[in-house]
């Protein structure tokens, strides 16, 4: 037994570099909260990775920020607009904007908005709770929300597109597994899955694992976690002394 817990730490190996707040070029904007009633501190409220590029949403400096995945930065995108979520897909940047009971989702070319297409549910939704799952191996993009319906809430997804309508979407939960949430699926049909015992969160790549102790600094609206088509597993902590992001392979 202690021969396969070894085999398992042996064959996960972790990258870490860091990023630091600041308002310059290949710097991240932070919000720090004064008053112990203003809720917790704010960093970049989203990031995703694709082909070792990393884009976070820097609300606070309003831009983008492009980064390779040694931490180097690459390029900025001036933002318009608060958006609550982005995804790299096929070379493409998509964000997502929320209000009560609409989503929007636009796609950036050349650092403009190309096109927007609105979703209207008509119904109260979770806030921030658009969320994407990759799946590598049948190239496919699911994007889901959560509804108020009632005292109840209610899980929808679709494949995403361009054209997205209200009607697309269907009830259920594409990340829900047993007793773990799917984060995506490599391109070789192996899930990564995610769970939180209270204090750590714990990931799975087959049959191996790795476990992080998250410090929360700073929090960020969307899940602190992406992965790459072979699997990578790409892990942002916003400490106090800046950016910590932690590349795993498997």
């Amino acid at each position: 037994m202690i021969k396969l817990i070894l085999l398992a730490i042996i064959s996960v190996h972790v990258d870490t570099v860091m990023i630091q707040w600041g308002s310059r070029k290949g710097e991240l904007g932070i919000k720090i909260q004064t008053h112990e009633d203003a809720g917790p501190n704010m960093g970049p409220l989203a990031f995703d990775v694709e082909n070792g590029k990393i884009v976070f949403i820097d609300i606070y400096n309003n831009r983008l920020e492009y980064f390779d995945k040694y931490g180097k930065f690459q390029k900025e995108v001036r933002l318009d607009g608060f958006p609550n979520n982005i995804i790299l897909w096929n070379g493409q940047t998509y964000l997502t904007s929320m209000s009560r009971e609409g989503i929007k989702f636009l796609k950036l070319s050349e650092g403009k908005i190309k096109t927007v297409t609105t979703i209207n549910v008509r119904r109260p939704l979770v806030r921030n709770s658009v969320e994407f799952l990759k799946d590598f191996k049948n190239r496919a993009l699911l994007v889901s929300y959560k509804m108020l319906n009632g005292e109840k809430i209610r899980s929808y997804f679709t494949l995403f597109n361009e054209g997205l309508k209200a009607e697309d979407f269907i009830q259920g939960d594409p990340s829900s597994g047993k007793n773990s949430t799917i984060i995506g699926y490599d391109e070789k049909g192996v899930p990564v899955s995610a769970w939180f015992d209270g204090r750590v969160f714990h990931f799975k790549h087959g049959s191996d694992t790795f476990s992080w102790n998250p410090i929360f600094y700073a929090l960020m609206d969307a899940a602190p976690y992406r992965i790459e088509k072979d699997g990578t597993l790409y892990i942002v902590n916003y400490k106090k002394e800046g950016v910590e992001i932690l590349e795993v392979r498997w």
